[in-house]
């Protein structure tokens, strides 16, 4: 097994779990995880996410993503990342600090791949940083967050096919290879 990581943005999957599936739907991460660590076994798995804010998001979505975020928590395989928020409510530091860890984890040599599962643009720059330190970056991608545009330095895309309620049955994986 080569020496791969993964790193989630845990904000984003939840979001888009949160579109497919409904409103309060109850997602144990720990399932979605062993599916795509079926195929793919990871050594460091990163997870960056901030709790949503009691009171300015529907009590059921808030107590949903509690439950993802906090069964992320417990696997004992996963590093937890915990944003904040700004004055303005805006989420703060998890897509900077979750491609600067992407950034330094290929040029110290810390992975010989990386998977990256989000549908975020900002994490593009550390996507270039690991492709140019010869490290591939494999995509993974949910339907509700599935960058409109693939970078040229992703070497290959995930697509996670969660189609029941949950995740709690099996979904599918789809590769697409890029290059």
């Amino acid at each position: 097994m080569s020496r791969r990581h993964l790193f989630i943005d845990g904000s984003s999957l939840f979001g888009g779990l949160d579109e497919l599936l409904g409103v309060g739907v109850l997602v144990d991460f720990v399932v979605v995880y062993d599916e795509l660590a079926e195929q793919y076994p990871c050594e460091g798995v990163y997870f960056y996410g901030t709790y949503l804010q009691v009171g300015k998001h529907p009590r059921k979505r808030v107590e949903a993503q509690r439950y993802f975020f906090n069964s992320a928590k417990r696997h004992p395989g996963v590093t937890f990342h915990q944003g904040s928020y700004s004055s303005v409510g805006k989420e703060k530091g998890i897509d900077v600090q979750m491609a600067v860890d992407i950034a330094i984890g290929a040029v110290k040599d810390r992975y010989d791949e990386v998977l990256v599962c989000s549908g975020d643009a900002d994490l593009f720059y550390g996507y270039r940083i690991a492709t140019e330190a010869g490290k591939p970056v494999i995509l993974v991608t949910i339907p509700t967050r599935r960058p409109h545009r693939i970078p040229e330095y992703v070497t290959e895309e995930i697509r996670l096919s969660i189609k029941t309620p949950a995740g709690v049955r099996r979904g599918g994986l789809h590769n697409t290879i890029k290059k």
